[in-house]
């Protein structure tokens, strides 16, 4: 028994030895880096659930900015993570040297199918999916898929209406979730949740289960073995979800099959893929997942902030509508067709301003694949070390965007958008967004059906200016943002 004190302290020395080794790895290599605390590295008040991490590396960026660096390092716990904040090194990173950076970091392991999707694998195997999926999203197809849309957006006005009729606010971000949740399920799966008029239903449920906060998972991946973690049975995604999904697009594809049912939309194709052997079971359930959880998160977060935005700024508003009526009045119908999106051009300004503003993905993460030398420098990234592009801090940096806390549409203008350098907007990534094209699509027809007969003010309930969840995977606003409605 006599030992067992000398083992525990040998231990705790272990311990702090292999930490300050670890958090020395920058150091070691010349590179600025910002002193981390013990077991924690940098990222203890994200863990505690006080700030998000790109709100963490803020005072990073502009300490690295002000002494002229192009990059410097950071810890998550005990990992070194590289933190670029120069613009053309992103883009080095992103697109002309992206081959030593073809992961997202994600937690993945052979033993879970659902990690096989287009966000998560790697080199090869994602450009060969990639070019799968990318004629779901060709103007043909979207312009099919806009029909479905505009139908469904009718409940959307009708329920915005009702608002306006009874003089209840409408909690935006829940109303835009719910339509997104809509539109999703009917254009990728052709089901119809109806979410709008049935909040509780099981699309909204797992939908909300997919990017609910769980600050134990991250905790674990950081600082456990994947293959470890993998054999003891942990999942890209909670069970509970993976098996509502898995349930659910199993039977929408035997359903089809039999039914000899076609609707030319994101199932067909993978059904396609599959019927030809190119996508097996699995990779049809975990991209069909996984692009629904895009699909509705990206299109409802924007329009979250976008109708919070145009209600503080009746102006802005204003021109919007001006802008939707004038293409309803041009067509014989009152209505605006798929080619009338295009036309839409101030309108897109605003969507482009809102993701400025509050990007969903508020930070760009990478994991090295490759061992790669910092152009110009004698720096060297190991493979397997973390890179992560604070999106949101270019985003806000006064440096591209004046006034970066305004809510300034006319950043997006023509003469303003070709003087900036192209890594200075990346609100989805450096590379080609796949369903970036849908998600604009729904988010102009939100504005179509609503704007077009109402005016939207906060209330009083609502704050002038929103904070964030510090342990939401996207970035939300912690308030409920509530509007009021009116008749034009």
């Amino acid at each position: 028994m006599i030992w067992w004190p000398v083992y525990f302290l040998a231990l705790c020395v272990a311990t702090f030895l292999f930490l300050k080794y670890k958090h020395n790895y920058w150091r070691r290599r010349g590179v600025r880096q910002f002193e981390p605390e013990f077991f924690f590295g940098n990222v203890r008040e994200a863990v505690q659930g006080k700030a998000k991490i790109i709100e963490i590396c803020r005072k990073y960026y502009y300490d690295l900015k002000k002494k002229n660096e192009l990059y410097g390092g950071i810890y998550l716990f005990y990992s070194p993570v590289l933190l670029p904040v120069n613009p053309e090194l992103i883009k080095q990173i992103l697109t002309k040297d992206f081959e030593h950076f073809t992961s997202h970091g994600l937690f993945h392991h052979e033993n879970d199918y659902m990690h096989n999707h287009l966000f998560n694998v790697e080199g090869e195997i994602w450009k060969n999916l990639r070019s799968k999926l990318t004629p779901t999203f060709t103007s043909g197809k979207m312009k099919g898929m806009y029909e479905i849309l505009y139908s469904l957006a009718d409940r959307l006005e009708k329920k915005t209406g009702n608002y306006a009729k009874t003089g209840k606010p409408v909690e935006i971000k829940e109303h835009a979730a719910c339509f997104g949740t809509d539109v999703v399920a009917t254009c990728f799966f052709g089901l119809d949740s109806d979410c709008l008029n049935v909040p509780e239903s099981e699309f909204r449920k797992y939908g909300k289960l997919i990017f609910a906060p769980r600050p134990v998972r991250f905790v674990m991946e950081m600082l456990i073995n994947w293959n470890l973690l993998g054999a003891l049975g942990h999942t890209f995604a909670p069970k509970k979800i993976t098996k509502f999904f898995t349930q659910v697009i199993t039977e929408t594809v035997a359903y089809r099959k039999k039914n000899n049912v076609s609707r030319k939309d994101y199932m067909d194709l993978l059904i396609q893929l599959q019927n030809e052997n190119q996508l097996n079971e699995k990779e049809l359930i975990a991209n069909t997942m996984v692009m629904y959880a895009a699909g509705f998160e990206t299109s409802s977060t924007t329009t979250t902030f976008l109708m919070y935005e145009l209600a503080k700024n009746q102006d802005i508003q204003d021109k919007v509508r001006e802008e939707i009526l004038g293409i309803c009045k041009k067509n014989q119908s009152g209505e605006v067709t798929y080619d009338d999106l295009a036309d839409m051009k101030y309108s897109e300004m605003c969507i482009y301003e809102t993701l400025r503003r509050y990007s969903p993905a508020t930070e760009v993460p990478r994991c090295c694949t490759k061992t790669y030398t910092v152009p110009g420098t004698d720096t060297v990234i190991e493979k397997d070390t973390f890179v992560i592009i604070p999106a949101w801090l270019i985003h806000m940096d006064p440096e591209f965007y004046p006034n970066p806390e305004k809510f300034n549409p006319e950043n997006f203008a023509a003469e303003h958008k070709h003087s900036r350098h192209d890594f200075v907007f990346m609100p989805f990534g450096g590379g080609p967004r796949l369903c970036f094209r849908f998600a604009l699509m729904q988010i102009k027809v939100n504005l179509i059906k609503q704007l077009r007969k109402y005016r939207f003010t906060l209330n009083s309930k609502t704050p002038k200016n929103c904070t964030f969840e510090s342990l939401s995977l996207t970035l939300t606003a912690k308030e409920n943002l509530y509007l009021d409605v009116t008749p034009v």
